[in-house]
C-alpha cells in the first residue's frame, strides 16, 4: 500500500506523463492532456461489468458442438424464431428460466405461436423464489410472489410475455424479461 507521498508522487509523475500528450491510467482514473486541458475521467463500470451483467439468453433445440458454422446457424436460428429472453444476471442467475405453452396438439416455448383451441396451460419455471408478472398485449393478467413454479390457464388469444423482478441492494429491479409466446385463434 501507498502511503500518502507515494500517492502524491505518482499522481506529479502521471501527470507530466500526461502533459507531455501520454495517456496515463490510474485505475479507475485516465489522465489526459489535450490542447493544454487536463481531462481526468473515471470509468465507473466498465464494458465488461455490463456485458456480465445484462446478457441474451437463448434458448437452443440442441447444445452448441464447437463447429463454428452449425453453431452458427444454431444462434441465427434462435434469433429468428425468438427463442430468447433478457436476464439481469448480476444479482442472481436467470439459468434454468423457462416459459412454455402446451395447446391441444402442441408445445410451445418462448417465441412460438400456440393455438387457443380447447385453451392453453402455461408454465413459467424461476430459478429463485420471487415476483413475477405474466403480460397478454402488455397488461398485467396476474402476478405471483415467491414463486418458483408457475401454472396459468387461458383460452384467450393474444401476446403473452413473463416479466421477473427480485430485491437487489434494497431495490425492487427488473430481473428476467422473455419473448412472447402468441396464442392465436
Amino acid at each position: 500500500m501507498k502511503s500518502g507521498n507515494q500517492k502524491l508522487l505518482f499522481l506529479l509523475l502521471s501527470l507530466h506523463r500526461a502533459a507531455n500528450h501520454e495517456r496515463v491510467r490510474l485505475d479507475p482514473w485516465t489522465v489526459v492532456v489535450d490542447g493544454g486541458i487536463l481531462f481526468i475521467r473515471r470509468v465507473v463500470y466498465p464494458y465488461t461489468f455490463h456485458f456480465k451483467a445484462v446478457n441474451t439468453h437463448l434458448l437452443l433445440e440442441t447444445p452448441l458442438s464447437g463447429d463454428p458454422k452449425g453453431d452458427r446457424e444454431k444462434v441465427f436460428q434462435a434469433l429468428e424464431n425468438g427463442h430468447a429472453f433478457i436476464g439481469y444476471d448480476l444479482p442472481a442467475s436467470t439459468k434454468g428460466f423457462r416459459f412454455e405453452a402446451q395447446g391441444k396438439d402442441q408445445r410451445a416455448m418462448i417465441g412460438d405461436r400456440v393455438s387457443a383451441h380447447m385453451g392453453v396451460t402455461m408454465q413459467i419455471k424461476l430459478p429463485l423464489k420471487t415476483e413475477c408478472l405474466l403480460k397478454k398485449d402488455g397488461q398485467v393478467v396476474k402476478t405471483w410472489r415467491k414463486k418458483t413454479t408457475i401454472t396459468y390457464i387461458t383460452a384467450e388469444p393474444g401476446v403473452y410475455r413473463v416479466e421477473a423482478f427480485l430485491r437487489y441492494r434494497g431495490k425492487r429491479r427488473a430481473w428476467i424479461f422473455s419473448n412472447p409466446i402468441y396464442v392465436v385463434k
